[in-house]
């Protein structure tokens, strides 16, 4: 026969038991709000900042940063006659933003054939005119 289970392991249980429901609801409304956001997404272009769309009372504001890719043999080719890289490009030969955004035109004017400029992931933000 098993013991009888005290008021501490009953409220144990009892809290399990919520909690696993509760991380149940939480996942699948994760999993429907990015449905959701994939969709919505969709409904916009995908540009680099802010994308304002304003329909019905409803406001859809997505914003995405911008993300920075550097082709690795283009990057090569530019620098293939210095004998040190300078300081600003790193030696998987990449340019951070920040630093990117520093430079002189001249510097940058030299970079830019390596560089792609893409969107970032997105946030969205959805305001109602209804109350």
């Amino acid at each position: 026969m098993k013991p009888a289970l005290s008021q501490d392991d009953l409220e144990f249980i009892a809290l399990a038991n919520e909690f696993r429901d509760f991380q149940e609801r939480y996942d699948n409304i994760k999993e429907k709000l990015s449905s959701l956001k994939d969709q919505l997404l969709t409904k916009v272009p995908e540009e680099i900042g802010d994308v304002v769309k304003d329909c019905g009372g409803i406001k859809l504001t997505v914003s995405r940063p911008e993300n920075f890719e550097w082709d690795a043999d283009i990057m090569q080719e530019i620098f293939s006659s210095d004998e040190e890289l300078p300081k600003h490009i790193t030696k998987r030969l990449v340019v951070y933003k920040k630093t990117f955004h520093k430079l002189s035109d001249e510097d940058k004017e030299r970079l830019m054939p390596a560089l792609t400029r893409k969107p970032g992931p997105a946030k969205l933000k959805v305001e109602s005119a209804i109350v």
